[in-house]
C-alpha cells in the first residue's frame, strides 16, 4: 500500500492505495482509504501529507520484514523435516529445481521483437492451428539456447521450466511448428527486421555479410536413396514446366487438359535442367565443411548486418553448388526487402565473374577476398613490390599497408568485371601464414617417412607434395618451389570491391580493411548455431521439418546476438558460451508448503556459479580472493543477464508472487508456476 495524490475535478485527494491484478493479470491499484482533500489535510499540519507517507512506508517495509522472517521460518521448517518411513502416511516431496533462464529471452521475444504478436496474428488470419502457437515456437527457440536437444527430448523436459511455457502442448503441436515456421518464415523475418531496423537504424544494412555452411545428418542414406522428394518438389516442378513451355522450351502437349504434366513429353533438355536445379531432393552428400563426407548434408546460405543480426537465410541441397546458389538468395533477398545502395561482403568462396556481375546488375556493391596466388607476373611483382603500400594507420604501422589498382578487370576474355582491387600486407599475418606453412611442410615430411601415396587432393599441404612414378603416386618430396613461391606471399591478401552508384558514402581502402575483418562475424555465427544452438546434427527427415528446424536455429541466434547487444551497451562483457551456459545453470528450487492457508510454494534461486578460476589456473586461491576483494575480478551471473532486459534479481526466498513480479509475469495459482508433474 502507499500514499497518493489523486486529482478528481478541481479537488486534489488524498488516498491510501493498494496494487492488485485484475482478473486479466493486468497491474492495476484500488482506494483503500480517503483520507479527504489535500488542501483540508494540510490546513493546519503543513507536513500531513509527508508524515502519512512516512509511516504507510514504515508499516510497509515492516510488513515485508515480517514477511522476510516468514518465509525463514517456513524453509527452517521443511528442511528440519526427516524423511518420511516410505511405509507410512506422512510426505514431504522431492523439491524440483526448474530452469528460469528463459524468462530473459521470452523478455526479447516479446518486448524487443514482439514475434508474439506476429505469431498471433498470422495463426488466427492465416492457419488453422488451435493450439498456442506462439508457446510451442518460442520454447523450441529457448530450448535451443538453453540446452539443445531433440524436439522428443525438449518435450520430454517441458515440466521443468518454472511458469510452465510448454503448458498443455502436444507432442505433435511441436512438429506442426515447424510445418508454420517453413511456410511464413519470410513474414516473420519481415516483422523482426523492421523492428530491429526501428532500435537500430536501417544503416545497420548497408553492409551486409553473406556465408554459406552446411550441416550433416546422423543417418546413412541419401533423400535420392530414400526416395524421399522434398515436399515441395512436385510443386516446383510443375512451376518449371510451365515456364519452359512459355520460353518455347517444351512442346504444348506435355501438359494434359487438366493441367497435369505428361512426364513422356518431357525433354531430356528440361528433366537435365530439373536435375541441375537441385530442388528434387535435399538431404544429399556433398563438400562438407565438416568432412563428414560419409553423411548426407543440407547447405544453408546466411546474410547478417554490421552488428552480426541475421537477417535471412536460405537452403540447399547439399550437393548444391555454392556459386549457383548466391543468385537465388540474393535475388530473393532483394525482392523480399526491396534494399538498395547495399554492399555484400563475402569471402573468397564465392568470387566468381558470374558472381560479381550478378551482384551488380542487382544494384549491389561488394567486398569479397581474393586470391592472390593466381595473379600474372607483372600484378605479382606489384603485391610484392613493400614500398608501393602505404601505411593504414601512420601511428601503428603494425596494422600493415595497402595499395590500390582501380579500374581492375577480373576475369578472361568477355567474361570479365570491373572492379577496385585493393592489396595489403600485415607482419601479423605473415606470422600467421608462415606457421601454417611449417605445419604443412611437417606433414608431408610425415607422409614421405611413412611411404604414404598421394590422394586426389590437391590444395592445403598436397600442393607442394612430389610423387614418384605417376601411376604409383608415392610421395617422395617437396616441391622446393612451390613451397618458396607460397612462402614469399606470407602476409599478402587481396579484395576486391564495388560500390553501386546510390552509396553516398564509399569505403576507403582502411574502411575495407576494417570492413572486411568483420566478415568473420558470420563465420562466428555458423560456430554458435552449430556448437551452442544444436543446429546439426539434425534429427528431422522431412523438407519442411528441415527449414523450419533452421529457422528456430536462426530465431536463437538472433536472440543471443540482441542479449549480447544488450550486455556490450552496458559494458558488460560476456561471450556465447557464458550467456548459454548462464542461462542453462539459472535455476530455482520449488518448495512445497501452505501460504494463507492455501497449498503454494517458496521458491529458492540456487543458480550454479561459474567459477572463477577460469582463465586463473596458475593463480592460487588467495590471490583469486585479491583480486575479487580489490574488484579487478568480478562474477557473472545471470542477474546480469536478468538487468540488461530490465528484470530483476529473484529473492534468496521468495513468494510465488515475488518470482512473477521479478520476472515481471503473472502466475495466479501454483500450477501456473511449477507444472503438477514436477512435484510428482
Amino acid at each position: 500500500m502507499f500514499i497518493a495524490k489523486i486529482k478528481s475535478g478541481k479537488n486534489t485527494y488524498v488516498r491510501l492505495m493498494e496494487s492488485y491484478r485484475n482478473e486479466e493479470g493486468k497491474p492495476s491499484s484500488r482506494t483503500v482509504k480517503n483520507f479527504g482533500r489535500y488542501e483540508d489535510l494540510i490546513k493546519d499540519n503543513p507536513n500531513a501529507f509527508e508524515e502519512l507517507k512516512a509511516k504507510y512506508k514504515e508499516d510497509k517495509e515492516t510488513k515485508s520484514q515480517l514477511t522476510q522472517d516468514e518465509r525463514h521460518r517456513e524453509v527452517e521448517r521443511i528442511l528440519s523435516l526427516k524423511v518420511p518411513d516410505p511405509s507410512g502416511s506422512d510426505d514431504v516431496s522431492e523439491s524440483p529445481s526448474l530452469s528460469y533462464g528463459h524468462y530473459v529471452l521470452k523478455r526479447l521475444w516479446e518486448e524487443d521483437l514482439q514475434i508474439d504478436r506476429k505469431i498471433s496474428y498470422l495463426k488466427k488470419s492465416k492457419t488453422q492451428f488451435r493450439f498456442d502457437l506462439n508457446a510451442a515456437v518460442s520454447y523450441m527457440c529457448f530450448s535451443k539456447i538453453l540446452e539443445p536437444v531433440s524436439i522428443l527430448y525438449g518435450f520430454d523436459d517441458k515440466d521443468n521450466f518454472l511458469g510452465d511455457p510448454a503448458k498443455d502442448l502436444e507432442l505433435h503441436d511441436f512438429y506442426n511448428s515447424l510445418d508454420f515456421l517453413n511456410d511464413y518464415k519470410d513474414e516473420l523475418f519481415s516483422w523482426i527486421n523492421k523492428k530491429i531496423d526501428d532500435k537500430y537504424g536501417k544503416k545497420r544494412a548497408t553492409m551486409v555479410f553473406y556465408d554459406v555452411t552446411n550441416a550433416y545428418f546422423e543417418t546413412d542414406l541419401t533423400d535420392m536413396e530414400r526416395g524421399y522428394e522434398q515436399k515441395d518438389f512436385a510443386e516446383n516442378l510443375r512451376s518449371m514446366a510451365f515456364d519452359a513451355l512459355d520460353h518455347g522450351e517444351l512442346p504444348e502437349n506435355c501438359f494434359d487438359e487438366d493441367g497435369n504434366i505428361v512426364a513422356d513429353k518431357l525433354t531430356p533438355e528440361f528433366l537435365e535442367k530439373v536435375a541441375d536445379s537441385k530442388t528434387q531432393y535435399l538431404r544429399m552428400r556433398g563438400p562438407s565443411k565438416e568432412h563428414r563426407f560419409d553423411l548426407p548434408i543440407v547447405s544453408m546460405a546466411l546474410i547478417i548486418d554490421g552488428n552480426g543480426f541475421p537477417m535471412d537465410f536460405a537452403v540447399y541441397a547439399g550437393n548444391a553448388s555454392e556459386f549457383r546458389t548466391m543468385r537465388q538468395s540474393i535475388d530473393a533477398f532483394k525482392k523480399k526487402y526491396d534494399i538498395k545502395d547495399v554492399i555484400v561482403s563475402a569471402d573468397r568462396g564465392i568470387n566468381s565473374v558470374e558472381n560479381l556481375k550478378m551482384l551488380k546488375e542487382a544494384g549491389f556493391g561488394f567486398l569479397v577476398a581474393q586470391k592472390v596466388t593466381q595473379f600474372d607476373a607483372e600484378l605479382t611483382a606489384k603485391l610484392l613490390n613493400r614500398q608501393l603500400y602505404t601505411p593504414l594507420d601512420a601511428d601503428s604501422p603494425e596494422q600493415g599497408g595497402y595499395q590500390v589498382i582501380k579500374d581492375w578487370k577480373k576475369g578472361k576474355g568477355s567474361k570479365t568485371v570491373s572492379c577496385t582491387l585493393v592489396l595489403t600486407y600485415n607482419e601479423k599475418r605473415r606470422r600467421r601464414d608462415e606457421a601454417v606453412l611449417k605445419v604443412m611442410r611437417k606433414i608431408v615430411e610425415t607422409k614421405i617417412a611413412k611411404g604414404e601415396k598421394l590422394g586426389p587432393r590437391k590444395t592445403g599441404w598436397a600442393e607442394f607434395a612430389d610423387i614418384g612414378e605417376r601411376q604409383e603416386k608415392k610421395i617422395t618430396g617437396i616441391n622446393e618451389e612451390v613451397y618458396e613461391k607460397k612462402l614469399s606471399m606470407c602476409g599478402f591478401a587481396g579484395l576486391v570491391y564495388y560500390a553501386p552508384e546510390g552509396l553516398k558514402e564509399k569505403l576507403t581502402p582502411a574502411d575495407m580493411t576494417m570492413s572486411y575483418k568483420r566478415q568473420s562475424r558470420i563465420e562466428e555465427c555458423f560456430r554458435i548455431m552449430k556448437n551452442n544452438l544444436g543446429l546439426r546434427p539434425m534429427y528431422v527427415r522431412n523438407s519442411d521439418h528441415i527449414r523450419g528446424h533452421i529457422t528456430v536455429c536462426t530465431l536463437a541466434l538472433l536472440l543471443i546476438r540482441l542479449l549480447q547487444q544488450k550486455l556490450t551497451e552496458r559494458h558488460i562483457n560476456f561471450s556465447i558460451d557464458e550467456i548459454c551456459q548462464t542461462l542453462n545453470q539459472a535455476v530455482v528450487g520449488a518448495i512445497k508448503t501452505e501460504i494463507g492457508g492455501k497449498e503454494d510454494a517458496l521458491f529458492l534461486p540456487t543458480a550454479r556459479k561459474r567459477s572463477l578460476r577460469k582463465r586463473r589456473e596458475n593463480l592460487k586461491t588467495e590471490e583469486i580472493l585479491k583480486l575479487v576483494k580489490e574488484g579487478q575480478v568480478k562474477r557473472k551471473s545471470i542477474n546480469d543477464l536478468l538487468a540488461a532486459v530490465g528484470l530483476e534479481p529473484l529473492p534468496k526466498i521468495g513468494k510465488r508472487q515475488d518470482v512473477a513480479h521479478c520476472l515481471k509475469t503473472y502466475f495466479p495459482k501454483l500450477e501456473d508456476a511449477v507444472s503438477p508433474l514436477a512435484f510428482c
